[in-house]
């Protein structure tokens, strides 16, 4: 803010141009006049509810009144500000490239510890700001320094912001997307023929050989698609006892508030398969079976990178 409007920003796919700043009002005004052009006063500008208005009428002429060359100090002094802003801005981009782990909205944990308090909470404002959020003011900002970064390890801190989320997992910080957990697909026929679109991306399932759910426990090729209530269990084809699945979601670094969005494949009431990770092992073909090999797109989107 104290560094003023700039000259020159980027919006969008273009650029907001305003080559008159350097100008005050009075040269503007008496080059219109001297030249006979048409203008369209704002009525806001003469507004004193608004700041702007009141420091332009009220303010700014009894500081100018007492030191003369105010305006041009305070313009001074937010050249000053835009120069450390970019500066700023320079560093923070430096700190991104080195802490940003293969997600581009995942910062290492470790790395951001290393840095200065100072320089941390630079990285994570010019962080959101690149990602098209607003910058968070103070209070956010001391929450995500205070509750995310310094959560116990097996702690799952959020911040929500605009529609997003902050959250650490392991040694590592995300910016996800806000979503209700809570499937609108949930207990549903899936016809094995056909494609099956969950939240985070389409099941399909293909008649081959091994490896995949056997055809001959599936005799009319359906399945029904649930997701977690908590407490179901598993024994995955290989294993000789069967195990939380809650454990087995930790075991393979499934992000915590994904694990609720990973489709389970049900006949009737037993668990066959945990889509795009594990099948019981009764329902596991052999080499030489037919099998339903399921695939589910939404895989990579729910582990760790």
């Amino acid at each position: 803010g104290l560094a003023a409007m700039p000259v020159t920003r980027q919006v969008g796919s273009g650029y907001l141009a305003r080559p008159l700043l350097e100008y005050d009002r009075e040269a503007l005004h008496g080059y219109a006049v001297a030249r006979n052009l048409a203008w369209i006063e704002d009525d806001m500008n003469a507004d004193r509810n608004y700041d702007r208005s009141f420091l332009r009428h009220d303010l700014l002429p009894l500081l100018a009144a007492r030191w003369p060359t105010i305006a041009a100090v305070l313009a001074r002094a937010s050249g000053y500000q835009a120069q450390a802003a970019e500066l700023l801005d320079e560093l923070a981009a430096i700190d991104l490239r080195a802490h940003t782990l293969p997600d581009a909205d995942t910062l290492s944990l470790q790395g951001i510890h290393e840095l200065s308090p100072g320089r941390r909470g630079n990285l994570l404002r010019y962080w959101l700001r690149s990602r098209g959020l607003p910058v968070p003011d103070s209070r956010i900002l001391e929450q995500i320094l205070s509750t995310v970064l310094k959560a116990r390890p097996d702690a799952q801190p959020c911040i929500p912001w605009h529609g997003m989320e902050i959250r650490r997992y392991q040694q590592a910080l995300y910016l996800v997307p806000r979503r209700d957990c809570t499937s609108t697909c949930d207990n549903q026929l899936w016809d094995l023929t056909r494609p099956f679109d969950t939240p985070l991306g389409r099941l399909t399932a293909l008649r081959s050989t091994g490896p995949g759910v056997r055809v001959d426990a599936l005799p009319q090729s359906r399945l029904t698609v649930r997701y977690r209530r908590g407490g179901e269990t598993l024994r995955p084809a290989g294993r000789s006892r069967h195990h939380q699945l809650k454990k087995l979601l930790q075991e393979r670094r499934i992000l915590p508030w994904l694990r609720d969005s990973i489709p389970l494949l049900y006949r009737d009431e037993e668990l066959v398969a945990v889509a795009g990770f594990w099948i019981a092992d009764p329902y596991q073909a052999a080499p030489n079976e037919q099998a339903w090999c399921i695939h589910w797109e939404g895989k990579d989107k729910v582990m760790q990178k």
